[in-house]
């Protein structure tokens, strides 16, 4: 998957079903996305497949994007260096 138009930049990480999260770059039809997306491996061929599960992110999205998942990233370290609950919190 690695040309000027796609490209891999890796595995966030892999779920508890063997199952990966990547993210990636491709254009379509002449529009940039980022993609976060999870991966399933084929049984029988051994090669890895994008699923319905993920979000594509226009390219010209990914700064606001990623500004917010840092401050969801410091908020959630913040809780947890506190003792913080990993439970979800109701909002009523």
């Amino acid at each position: 998957m690695e040309n000027e138009t796609e490209r891999s930049f890796g595995t966030a990480y892999a779920k508890a079903n063997g199952n990966e999260i990547r993210v990636t770059y491709n254009e379509f039809r002449g529009v940039a996305y980022v993609h976060i997306r999870e991966y399933s491996m084929d049984g029988d061929s051994g090669n890895w497949y994008p699923t319905s599960k993920g979000y594509a992110l226009l390219a010209d999205e990914t700064t606001s994007v990623t500004k917010l998942l840092e401050e969801a990233a410091e908020h959630a370290a913040q809780r947890h260096r506190k003792g913080g609950s990993h439970e979800r919190e109701s909002v009523e």
